[in-house]
C-alpha cells in the first residue's frame, strides 16, 4: 500500500473498516461517495502524505468541512489530514467529540476554535501539531484523552503550576519549585486511562 499514489473508491462503497488505509503513506487525497455510511476513526493511520479528504455533498452521514472529515450523525470530527495546509480551523457547532488522533501531526495548524457543547477531546487529538499555539477549550468539555496536546506550542506555553481547562480537567502539572508534588483528591477525573 505504501507505493500507491491514489486509491479509487467506488461510488457504492459503504463501509471503511479499522486500519483500512494503514500505511498508505503516498496517497494524497481520498474521495468518499454518497453511499459511504461507516468509517472507522482509525482507518487513516500512517497516511503521512494525505492532504485532502472529499465527501460527496449528497452523503447524509459524512461531510468534509474545512478539509476535515466529520461524522454528521455521530457529531464527531474524525480527521484533519496531516498534510493539510490549513493554518486555522473552526469546528462545526454541532460537534460534540474530537476523535483520537484527529489533528495528530497537522504541523501547519496554528489556531483551532472549538464549539460550546463539545464534550470530549480524544487521546493524541492534537499530538505533534507543533505550530498549534491557540485553542479554546469550552467549559462543556468533560473528558480529555492522554497526550491530547503534547508536542504543540500551546502545551509548551502552559507554565502555571496547574493548568485546568473545560469542566475542571487538569491538562498540565508544571512544578514551580523543586520538591513540588501533586496529590489528586477523590473528586479528580482521569485524563488518561493507560
Amino acid at each position: 500500500c505504501s507505493s500507491l499514489k491514489e486509491i479509487p473508491l467506488g461510488a457504492s462503497l459503504r463501509t471503511v473498516g479499522s486500519l483500512a488505509f494503514d500505511g498508505c503513506s503516498s496517497v494524497t487525497a481520498l474521495k468518499f461517495g454518497v453511499m459511504t455510511d461507516s468509517i472507522s476513526a482509525d482507518a487513516f493511520n500512517n497516511m503521512s502524505a494525505l492532504c485532502e479528504i472529499l465527501v460527496d455533498v449528497q452523503n447524509k452521514t459524512y461531510t468534509s468541512l474545512g478539509g476535515a472529515l466529520v461524522d454528521i450523525t455521530g457529531k464527531r470530527l474524525l480527521l484533519m489530514p496531516k498534510k493539510s495546509s490549513a493554518a486555522e480551523y473552526v469546528a462545526p457547532a454541532y460537534v460534540t467529540e474530537i476523535a483520537d488522533n484527529a489533528f495528530n501531526g497537522c504541523t501547519a495548524l496554528k489556531s483551532v476554535a472549538l464549539p460550546e457543547g463539545l464534550l470530549k477531546i480524544g487521546s493524541h487529538a492534537f499530538f505533534g501539531a507543533s505550530a498549534l499555539e491557540s485553542i479554546n477549550i469550552p467549559k462543556s468539555v468533560s473528558e480529555i484523552g492522554g497526550l491530547a496536546f503534547y508536542g504543540t506550542e500551546y502545551y509548551d506555553s502552559l507554565t502555571e503550576e496547574f493548568t485546568v481547562v473545560g469542566d475542571g480537567i487538569l491538562v498540565k502539572y508544571y512544578p514551580q519549585r523543586e520538591g513540588s508534588s501533586f496529590l489528586a483528591t477523590e473528586h479528580a477525573r482521569p485524563i488518561f486511562d493507560g
